[in-house]
This record gives C-alpha cells, sequence and structure tokens, in this order.
C-alpha cells in the first residue's frame, strides 16, 4: 500500500476458525523488517486499526503492520499477516 508522510489510513482485518472458536485480532508495527526508523501510532477498535504514518518518513521507506490472529482454543493458535506501506 503506498502511503504519504503525515497521512492517516485504516485497515480492518477478518479471520474465521475452521473449528468455530473465537479469534481476535492485534495490530503491531514490525519495525525490524520495515526501513523506517519512524513510529507510526496505532488506533485500534475491534477488528479495525487507524494508523498514523510519521511525518518524518521518507520518501522510498516501508513500515510494516502485523496483523495478528489468534484464537481461544486449546492449544491457542496465531495466525500473521503483514500489511507494507511503502511511503511516497
Amino acid at each position: 500500500m503506498k502511503v504519504k508522510a503525515g497521512q492517516k489510513i485504516n485497515i480492518a482485518g477478518s479471520a474465521t476458525d475452521p473449528d468455530k472458536n473465537k479469534v481476535e485480532l492485534s495490530f503491531w508495527q514490525y519495525q525490524e523488517a520495515g526501513t523506517s526508523p519512524e513510529k507510526v501510532i496505532l488506533k485500534a477498535t475491534g477488528n479495525k486499526v487507524q494508523i498514523q504514518i510519521p511525518l518524518k518518513a521518507k520518501n522510498g521507506e516501508t513500515i510494516y503492520i502485523i496483523v495478528e490472529g489468534k484464537d481461544n482454543g486449546t492449544p491457542p493458535l496465531t495466525r500473521y499477516q503483514r500489511v507494507v506501506l511503502t511511503i511516497e
């Protein structure tokens, strides 16, 4: 996804579990994978998150956001999906 420095974007996640267990989503920045040293501001509500791209982010840098889904089964299972944001 291409974004601009200072931009606010919204991402919505969804997950279903084949065993019908409840799945909770969380969102976090995987800073070690991205090339931008800046931290985003994440405001998550349920299955949605608003991401504030830092004003200091530079053209061509990348920011990785992880969507983590974890079910309430025994044992709890976790799945990850990566969203790559590229500053333009």
